[in-house]
């Protein structure tokens, strides 16, 4: 059951549950989330779609009422932020089903006076801003799958068989769901073969094959309408 609802949510099939939309509780990460504590610097949380990673974080308590400066840096040494006080980031352009390092580099901002003791400012103050890091954290985040390609099927009366291609990316292992008429017929399959019997005569349905990996399933999914034959006359 616990599958099924988690299907539910992310293709907004119905299933006897309403689907739970974009919207997030406050400080819950989505579905397929990963966070990174860290050394308590802040709180980094990191998800993807098939394409892009959606990078979040907010300071731990220890410094959630001071300024705080942020650089994130991709594993293969991109430097996406640098210095910002934003508290997000969306890594673009990336490739699905693929593993991608981040880290999160946390300075606090500090205000630091100075009097002049020399030349013609002698007895002036000034006040300038440095940061002193305080913390590092990093995570990794695995993009979606992209959907199958090439989802065929074969009716008679009672039974179809379904075949399809993997995504064009398969860096790392995927398995398959079926659904007919939002239903869920099979999951965690290998195969890219899937056959349903006990199906009704002249009769339509509506079949959905999903990818997924570890995190999560597939933002668009193959679809298609397969017909059983005609019932015989009596």
């Amino acid at each position: 059951m616990k599958r099924i609802a988690i299907l539910a949510v992310m293709t907004g099939l119905t299933l006897g549950l309403m689907p739970a939309g974009n919207a997030q509780a406050e400080d819950t990460p989505p579905p397929n989330a990963i966070v990174s504590e860290g050394n308590g610097a802040a709180v980094f949380i990191g998800y993807g779609g098939d394409k892009v990673v959606n990078l979040s974080w907010r300071p731990s308590k220890k410094y959630e009422s001071s300024n705080m400066l942020y650089q994130v840096q991709r594993s293969d040494g991109a430097m996406l932020e640098s210095k910002t006080s934003a508290s997000e980031f969306k890594d673009v352009d990336l490739l699905p089903n693929t593993v991608y390092g981040y880290t999160l580099i946390t300075y606090k901002a500090l205000k630091k006076s100075y009097t002049v003791t020399t030349g013609a400012s002698k007895g002036q103050t000034i006040t300038r801003t440095v940061t002193k890091r305080v913390g590092r954290n990093a995570i990794n985040v695995m993009t979606l799958p992209s959907m199958v390609v090439g989802l065929t099927a074969s009716a008679d009366l009672t039974s179809m068989t379904l075949t399809w291609l993997p995504p064009q990316y398969t860096a790392n292992p995927v398995t398959y769901t079926v659904t007919m008429d939002g239903n869920v017929m099979g999951y965690n399959i290998t195969d890219m073969r899937f056959q349903q019997a006990g199906l009704v005569c002249s009769h339509s349905y509506s079949v959905v094959v999903l990818t997924q990996n570890a995190a999560g399933y597939s933002a668009v999914s193959a679809k298609l309408s397969v017909r059983t034959t005609t019932c015989p006359r009596e």
